[in-house]
């Protein structure tokens, strides 16, 4: 026995999910990891541009005080005031210019001006710097009698990138309402990008409320109208020349400043690489496991192929197999103990096949042939006397007889809705009273959902037959309660009755009967039903009793709710 057939599904089957169990975990735990870098990345380039756009403010900030405190101080100056009026002490004032500077990491220069607008007084001499339009704000102070600090920007040649202008601070000098001149501390755009990029950012822009560039260390940033030429999405992101940049911007209301910083979002070019490498690895990976899995699955799949083939011949109702591997290992037992198990089994298949068929037959025979003459002849009995007293009685009694003959010789079905059969039960109950008058009452509960649940036939009446016949001779007044109900996905039949009940050794004599498979002598309804009800659900399925002697008969039944 080969079990090529066999063996070729199972050792690719076997091919497959290897490989699948090895590489869809490394597949997901690359993409996690590539995802997880990405995540990170982009958290972390937001958060590196906000520190910066936070470290140009502060730094700004710092700026912007510190120049403005020493305008303010210096226009008070009296060897300023003097230098303004004589011309002499300017080496005083660069002292003092020193002494500032050194104090402050941003290097500005000092400008002086006199009542006329000409500089007289300038540090930094081979700068550009000079006075044009950008000092209007500072000229305009003067006439209104202000000494306010106001600032002061220019900026030339702004779309090339070899660009010239500056940025400072100025305010108005006077002594006793008489203007004596102007003082202005400046620093070139040059130093003012090499302050701005040491902050963590690669590109800043400095605006004024309105948008306007003021300090920029790149051209990009402008338009022609020295407006800012970046506007961020949702997410904050700027895409320049074709490059995405994260924009972080902090704003400076008092000073009326809005800072934005500028970090190129690079990491699609690593992710990029990442990615080739990650699909690289993963082939190389999954070629070595194909191979592996290849040697693997042929050492596993020609002795469990053999067996397949083996069990598709058993399946087929061929027993008589000699399984024989040859391996000398476990499958080699295995295959031994399997040809051992199967001959077993199709002996005692048989044996029980054949037991268990003569077994049903006889019980369910003998279990449809439980058919009591009397009943029949004392019903016939009260009908005769019937037809002369009540005819009308007499009728219903007939049409009740005919339903109750009816339903056990015609119909052939072994499941019935338990409402069919609690109809042959009131048959059989209407008869009985038509004999025994007000002796007999009986009242009958089913709900309607109970009364569609498919029940083996003559599920109900031997029950009752069996309180009639052994309740009723305890009492002059005898009634039977019958109630049916769903509770979750089961059926539950109550049958009670107010005879006298059991002794106690009879009651433990009757529930012997019920245990034993040797039909009883006595109480055969109860037996019966029992039995029917093991045959047909299972041994764990049946009647429970609850005894109360000397006062009546409790008969409950559980059985699976099936409606088909």
């Amino acid at each position: 026995m080969t079990g090529s057939g066999a063996g070729k599904g199972f050792e690719y089957n076997i091919r497959k999910n290897f490989l699948i169990t090895a590489i869809i975990p490394l597949a997901v735990l690359l993409a996690l990891f590539i995802l997880f870098i990405g995540f990170f990345n982009e958290i972390s380039i937001r958060g590196r541009t906000e520190r910066a756009a936070e470290n140009v403010r502060q730094k700004i900030q710092q700026m912007d005080h510190f120049y403005r405190s020493v305008c303010e101080k210096q226009a008070q100056d009296e060897g300023l005031k003097g230098f303004l009026r004589s011309g002499a002490g300017s080496n005083r004032v660069f002292e003092d210019y020193y002494r500032i500077i050194n104090q402050s990491e941003s290097k500005f220069q000092i400008c002086v001006l006199d009542s006329e607008q000409n500089v007289i007084l300038k540090s930094g001499s081979k700068d550009n710097f000079e006075v044009n339009y950008s000092f209007l704000p500072l000229f305009r102070i003067a006439s209104e009698e202000d000494n306010k600090v106001v600032r002061i920007y220019y900026q030339e040649n702004h779309d090339t990138v070899a660009q010239t202008g500056y940025y400072g601070y100025g305010t108005v000098i006077y002594e006793e309402g008489e203007l004596l001149g102007y003082l202005v501390y400046y620093a070139d755009n040059k130093e003012l990008r090499e302050l701005l990029l040491k902050q963590g950012a690669e590109e800043v822009v400095v605006t004024n409320q309105f948008d306007t560039v003021l300090v920029t260390t790149s051209e990009n940033a402008r338009t022609s109208l020295n407006k800012l030429a970046y506007k961020a999405n949702s997410h904050g992101q700027v895409s320049i020349q074709g490059d995405l940049f994260q924009m972080g911007c902090k704003s400076m209301e008092q000073e009326g400043l809005n800072i934005y910083a500028l970090n190129q979002k690079g990491y699609e070019g690593y992710i990029g690489t990442l990615i080739c490498f990650s699909l690289l690895v993963l082939i190389l990976i999954t070629v070595l496991l194909l191979k592996l899995s290849r040697t693997m699955s042929r050492k596993v799949t020609e002795p469990i192929g053999a067996m397949l083939d083996a069990i598709r011949e058993t399946s087929d109702g061929k027993f008589d197999i000699s399984l024989e591997l040859g391996t000398g290992d476990e499958f080699d037992t295995l295959a031994k103990e399997y040809s051992s198990m199967v001959k077993k089994v199709d002996a005692l298949i048989e044996s029980n096949k054949n037991m268990a068929e003569l077994q049903r037959q006889a019980e369910f025979k003998m279990i449809r042939n439980q058919f009591n003459p009397h009943f029949i002849f004392n019903v016939l009995e009260t009908l005769r006397y019937t037809v002369f007293v009540s005819p009308v009685e007499a009728e219903k009694m007939i049409l009740s007889l005919s339903k109750f003959l009816r339903y056990n010789l015609y119909n052939q079905d072994k499941f019935v809705p338990l409402k069919e059969d609690i109809e042959h039960l009131e048959d059989y109950l209407m008869l009985h009273k038509a004999r025994f008058q007000e002796r007999l009452t009986y009242e009958i509960s089913v709900e309607e959902e109970a009364g569609q649940i498919f029940v083996p036939k003559f599920f109900s009446q031997p029950l009752a037959e069996n309180s009639v016949k052994y309740g009723f001779q305890h009492r002059d007044q005898f009634h039977i309660a019958v109630h049916a109900a769903i509770v979750e996905d089961r059926l539950i039949m109550k049958i009670e009755d107010n005879g006298g009940g059991m002794t106690e050794e009879r009651y433990l004599q009757v529930m012997e009967h019920l245990a034993s498979r040797e039909y009883p002598d006595d109480h055969v309804g109860l037996y019966n039903v029992n039995r029917t009800l093991q045959l047909t659900y299972g041994e764990k399925y049946g009647i429970r009793l609850e005894n109360r002697s000397g006062d009546g008969l409790t008969v409950f039944i559980e059985i699976p709710a099936q409606k088909s």
